[in-house]
């Protein structure tokens, strides 16, 4: 039988907060230190550990308004950036089209 202070908290990787629009400059801003480190599975000899975030403490920090506004601000200028970029690229295939004939 186990208790509630037996539960573990869910963790969540840098992956997973990436997924929900925090960026790095986010996650080192609002949430560093973490919450955990574990070896990383995928590159073990990278020496580098998982960082580790406890999701509940994820959450209440999403429902601040700072944080809130922070990631609004953050998916923003990523929308901007992806709008750009494309742009850009059509700007390049346009000017391939008219100097190839």
């Amino acid at each position: 039988m186990s208790s509630v202070r037996d539960a573990q908290p869910e963790l969540w990787t840098q992956t997973t907060l990436k997924s929900r629009d925090w960026t790095l400059s986010l996650i080192r801003r609002f949430l560093d230190p973490p919450d955990a480190t574990a070896p990383n599975p995928r590159f073990r000899s990278a020496g580098a550990p998982m960082k580790l975030y406890d999701a509940e403490r994820v959450q209440s920090l999403e429902a601040t308004e700072a944080v809130s506004e922070a990631l609004a601000q953050s998916r923003q200028r990523s929308l901007r950036a992806k709008d750009r970029a494309a742009r850009q690229r059509e700007a390049v295939l346009a000017a391939g089209r008219v100097a190839g004939g």
